[in-house]
């Protein structure tokens, strides 16, 4: 039986950006720790030019990137960017 490899080059795969409830009322932020070197960052209103970088730092359970956030606003966005 052969052997064989798939390989994909030149191109980032979207990474998956998960959002809970912490038990402490605050927020639960995760993504897979293979995509290392992303930023989390975050904004209250969209469309927004104005995304801010999460001064927290994230921990690594079960595969994941974890961030507990305390919420502060009425709303907040999230997103990963690579830079």
């Amino acid at each position: 039986m052969p052997n064989y490899t798939l390989r994909a080059d030149g191109f980032d795969c979207p990474v998956r950006l998960g959002i809970g409830r912490a038990p402490n009322g605050g927020i639960i932020v995760n993504w897979p720790n293979h995509a290392n070197g992303f930023n989390l960052e975050w904004t209250t209103n969209l469309p927004s030019t104005n995304w801010l970088p999460m001064t927290n730092i994230p921990v690594t359970t079960g595969g994941d990137f974890v961030i507990t956030n305390d919420i502060t606003s009425p709303r907040g966005f999230y997103r990963l960017r690579k830079p």
